[in-house]
This record gives structure tokens, sequence and C-alpha cells, in this order.
């Protein structure tokens, strides 16, 4: 892994390297590292090369062997039971943690010596949960993607593993139980409990911006900016290993002609295109998807700079998206509606692309068809920002 991002590439996708899956152990040290992969070929993280002992690396997967393998239960019945115990210990907390509120607030259980083994009665799931949380990790194997790079070197980068989201909910309610019960055995004291709500709807309030930011980041824009799946992450490394475009890839050999044909009537305006650095790899890809997403960051910088060629003010919170420099610009100037829709296919198939890697070459005809219009709109109204 480079420790150095490299230079203005294009982001074709983006992971989460898990060293465990435990959310026991992630209390006492990070388990997740950010990976970037960039159209070049290069894996990056911004973290100290989690994955190997070596202090400085970088990887280019062009040349490389990728496999993946997908998540393994381990030993299937054990694994799956345990799954199922961590599901069940979570609700019975959950049910536990009510009883022994409403025994708390009517005074029905106290503080005393003797009450002790009475409130351990009501927590006993939380051990059991996190012993099932540990477990996990040992039974089960996580979904890895192996890849092997100069002279057999090999890394890892390991995902979820079975019946993942099934545990997860039941963090959550794990979660919600402690806190429920955090609230009841706060001090009575009129500061203690003015700090102790504000410390816990602070927690409240974040976690609900922190799913809500998790939504958004499904939706629309913000898919590029989100993290794959580990096997999402495999397809966009497949697509990128696969070289430049061959006319031996099209059953219709016209689909070749028209894309070679885009690309001689795109060189009219190289000089605009070459202000964005994505643009290089719009004819370099031999995989839709890449070349989506390549049209996709190339429409996304010129909006942007016709945005600032009219003087607009972006707002602080406002993200730099194809969406907002659309939106922008129509707060000072018309935008014809045969543009609008231009702009607005290349941005959902985009979208499509850098989500799932399912774009065919067909669709990505119609994608530089667009982008070819659009450019042509572009180099008409705004080309002369590039001759300064």
């Amino acid at each position: 892994m480079s420790e150095k991002m490299p230079g203005k590439e294009l982001v074709v996708a983006k992971t989460l390297h898990c060293e465990h899956r435990s959310f026991t152990k992630t209390l006492f040290r990070k388990s997740k590292v950010p990976i970037t992969l960039f159209s070049n070929g290069t894996l990056y993280t911004d973290s100290n090369d989690p994955l190997s002992h070596e202090s400085t690396r970088q990887i280019n997967i062009k040349g490389a062997t990728v496999r993946y393998h997908f998540s393994n239960e381990g030993h299937k019945f054990t694994y799956r039971v345990s799954t199922i115990i961590s599901l069940v210990s979570s609700l019975l907390l959950f049910g536990l943690a009510m009883a022994w509120t409403d025994r708390i607030l009517i005074g029905d259980l106290g503080n005393g010596t003797g009450d002790l083994l009475q409130h351990l009665f009501y927590f006993w799931p939380v051990i059991v949960w996190i012993i099932i949380d540990f477990a996990r990790d040992r039974i089960g194997e996580q979904e890895k993607l192996e890849i092997t790079y100069e002279k057999d070197k090999t890394i890892l980068l390991k995902g979820d593993l079975p019946f993942q989201g099934e545990h997860n909910f039941s963090a959550m309610m794990i979660c919600i139980s402690i806190a429920t019960t955090a609230i009841v055995i706060s001090p009575e004291d009129g500061l203690s409990v003015l700090l102790f709500g504000l410390l816990f709807w602070g927690v409240i309030l974040y976690s609900l911006f922190s799913v809500l930011g998790w939504f958004l980041a499904t939706h629309e824009e913000d898919k590029e900016r989100s993290h794959q799946d580990l096997i999402q992450f495999y397809f966009a490394i497949m697509n990128i290993k696969e070289g430049e475009i061959k006319v031996e890839q099209f059953e219709n050999k016209e689909d070749f002609k028209n894309i070679i044909s885009m690309k001689e009537k795109l060189t009219v305006y190289q000089k605009i295109l070459d202000q964005s650095k994505a643009s290089k790899d719009i004819f370099t890809s031999n995989s839709p998807s890449l070349v989506v997403i390549a049209i996709g960051a190339t429409t996304e910088y010129l909006m942007m700079r016709a945005c600032e060629s009219l003087g607009v003010t972006r707002k602080k919170n406002a993200r730099p998206t194809l969406q907002t420099f659309i939106h922008e610009y129509q707060t000072k100037a018309k935008m014809d509606d045969k543009n609008i829709s231009q702009v607005n296919l290349i941005r959902e198939y985009r979208n499509r692309a850098t989500h799932s890697f399912n774009i065919d070459w067909d669709e990505s005809i119609i994608v530089m068809k667009q982008f070819t219009n659009f450019v042509e709109w572009y180099a008409q109204e705004y080309a002369n920002i590039f001759e300064e």
C-alpha cells in the first residue's frame, strides 16, 4: 500500500478492510481500514499499511492475481446456533431491561448487597452475547480478497462474516437496552442528571445522524462516495484488470465503430477534456462501467467549472457533486431541458456503475452519446474559460 495519495487519479471504488468483526474487540482497538481503488490500478490506504509488516509499498493490481473467497461458517451447525443465540439474547436483554427498569422505578429493587444477584439476573444475556461475539470470529471465516503481486507477495482484504446483518441487529438491540437502563440508574442530583442527560441525548443524536448519513449514502450522488461490499470491490478490480477497449468484445462491430467515431468527434474538444484527469479513462478502459464512471467524473468537473465562471458561491455544507452543480448552475443561468436530461442521464448511470458495476456496452454507448452532445454544448458556452 502506498502512504501517499496518487495525484488526481479517478477513484473507482472504496471498501473497508475489517481485521475482525467483533463489536467487543472494536471497543479496544480500531478494526476497520478504508481502502481506495484508483483508475490506474493503485490500491491506497491512509493508514500506515495495516495489511502487512512493510512500512511503505505501492500495489498496482493490473499485474496481480486476484481471488475472492466467500465467507465460511466453519462448523455450520455451531455457527448458526450461535447466531440464533446472539439474536435471542439481545431480545431477551431488551425485555429484561424493561422489567428491571420497572422494579427500580417503583422501588422494588434496591442497591443493597442482597439485591446484587437479582440485578445480575436481569443482565445475564449481555454476558452470553459477548461470549458469542468473541466466538463468531473463531468459528467462522470472513470473506476475503486475496491479492498476489510481485513474486508471490500476498495481501488479504477481509470483509464480513456469515449472517453479519443479523449480528449487527443484535448489537443494536444491546445498545438500546443498555442506554435505557443507563437513564434509570442516573443520579438524582440536578447537575448530575443534567450532565448525564446531555451526554445521553448527544449519543442518541449522533447515532441518529449516523444512521441518516448511512441511509443517504445509499442514494443518488453519495453512492459513489460510500464504501462498497468486498465482492463489489472485487468486481471493480477485475474491471480494471481487463485492459483497453478491443473490437473482439463487441458482438456487433458497429458498436465498436460508434465508439471510435465518438472518440474522433471529441478530439476536437481535447483541450477542454484534458482539464479533467478522469477523461483519459473514457476510451482507455475495457470495462463499460469504468467508462461511465469516467464520463460522470468528467461531466462533474466541467459543470463545476461552469458554476465557477458564473460566480456561484457554494454553501459550506453543500456536497461537491454533479447534482449540486446542476442546481447551482440553474440559479445563475438557464439550462435547456435537453441539456439537463443529458446530464441527469449521465449522473444516474454513473451512480449505478459506481455502486454495482453492472453497466453493459449498449448502456455505455448511450451515455457516451449523451456526453458527446453535452461537450458540444459546453464548448459553445464555456470553452473560453479553458483558454485562460
